[in-house]
């Protein structure tokens, strides 16, 4: 994809909606709570989104919907850097195996939650 001025303010836009989405989530919930509570939801949304992309009759086509919502919104949203501070913290005030199960347990989580979202859009559950 060639990066133009309407991708660039695509992704900046969407990106922007996803991390005010994400402070508003932080500021109602405990900062683990919240980090796992985005990561998750940011997976399923992804996953629904390629999902519905992938699907036989395409709920999103054309190159500005995943520009706006996959790498922008879901971007935004979502944040690694932000498992990785956590991890960092645990490490300093529980023990290790804690620290490490979190992390595991986000990564896993995250896996089966896009499945999960990606299943959804593409129709796979019954009634759809």
């Amino acid at each position: 994809m060639k990066l133009t001025a309407k991708s660039a303010l695509l992704v900046f836009a969407g990106g922007a909606l996803g991390s005010l989405l994400r402070f508003l989530v932080g500021e109602v919930l405990d900062n683990l709570v919240a980090l796992a509570v985005v990561n998750l939801l940011g997976a399923v949304f992804l996953g629904w989104f390629n999902g519905s992309v992938a699907a036989a009759k395409p709920k999103f086509t054309g190159s500005a919907p995943a520009q706006f919502w996959g790498a922008g919104f879901a971007g935004g949203f979502t944040t690694m850097s932000g498992l990785a501070m956590a991890f960092v913290l645990l490490t300093g005030s529980a023990p290790i195996i804690l620290a490490a199960s979190y992390l595991v347990a986000m990564f896993a989580f995250g896996i089966f939650a896009y499945l999960g979202g990606f299943k959804a859009g593409a129709g796979v559950f019954p009634g759809e």
